[in-house]
């Protein structure tokens, strides 16, 4: 499987937010490596689990940023990263009862992140851009 690589139209002109999503990339990367080289399911148990906790501080993170610029569309936001950890863990059910493999949940990853960057987040950036406060703060 390929590495994910960050490209510039996932940026939402956010340094913070931009380099978290970064850090989610090279998390990922990790998890791609660990599952081309064979290492053992319990290491990329605990690489996932070390995903899903930075995506637990992220959305806080992103919410939190949110917050601060006033998002008007902030609970909707707020529930999409709900159902996505709900989605998570469901996906870590099928490869502890062997229905999918590491590399289904590697696409599942990579494809989250995506898609919920590209769409989304970025309408969070267009909302900072739009606002007299390029900084994003009250």
């Amino acid at each position: 499987m390929e590495f994910f690589e960050w490209l510039d139209s996932y940026s939402i002109h956010n340094p913070n937010i931009d380099a978290e999503h970064q850090i989610f990339i090279k998390l990922i990367n990790r998890l791609i490596s660990a599952n081309n080289d064979g290492l053992d399911d319990y290491y990329k148990e605990r690489l996932s689990l070390e995903i899903q906790k930075y995506a637990e501080f992220h959305f806080v993170s992103e919410e939190n940023f949110m917050i601060d610029i006033d998002y008007p569309l902030l609970e909707e936001h707020q529930q999409q990263h709900t159902l996505i950890l709900e989605k998570f863990n469901v996906e870590m059910n099928y490869i502890e009862l062997g229905q999918k493999s590491y590399a289904e949940f590697i696409t599942f990853l990579v494809d989250w992140l995506t898609e919920h960057t590209l769409t989304q987040d970025k309408k969070i950036g267009d909302f900072v851009k739009e606002s007299s406060d390029p900084n994003g703060s009250r």
